[in-house]
């Protein structure tokens, strides 16, 4: 058998760890609205935007500093693609705002209806 030696994976810094002890993440990993606007190569006043139109929430904190989270960030992912296919940002609220756990059952049809328009245009079915 090879001796093989492989180093041990880096540790996970999770954002919403409290009480750790642990120092804090370097600048350049932390999910701030720079980077991650910088990571995905819109601008802030749009993630500002976004946030004003609650398509997307920070929720954690970093020292006191809002920071996004994973989850806001693939959220973020699917709102640039869709605005790249042509959907408009009223759609997209409609369509987000569906995805709520308290989504009232109407509000959850809307969002249906409006995206099963958009599937149908992209795919070149009825719509």
């Amino acid at each position: 058998m090879p001796n093989c030696k492989s180093e041990p994976p880096a540790e996970t810094v999770w954002l919403d760890d409290t009480g750790s002890g642990r120092a804090d993440p370097p600048s350049e990993r932390v999910l701030s609205i720079e980077n991650v606007a910088k990571m995905f190569g819109v601008s802030k006043l749009s993630l500002r935007y976004y946030e004003f139109r609650g398509l997307i929430r920070r929720m954690h904190s970093l020292n006191g500093v809002p920071v996004f989270s994973w989850a806001d960030c693939e959220r973020l992912a699917f709102i640039i693609k869709c605005r790249k296919a042509g959907v408009k940002l009223s759609d997209l609220v409609t369509i987000i705002d569906a995805t709520e756990d308290d989504a009232s059952p109407l509000r959850f049809r809307t969002g249906q209806e409006t995206a099963w328009r958009w599937s149908s245009g992209w795919s070149g079915g009825a719509g």
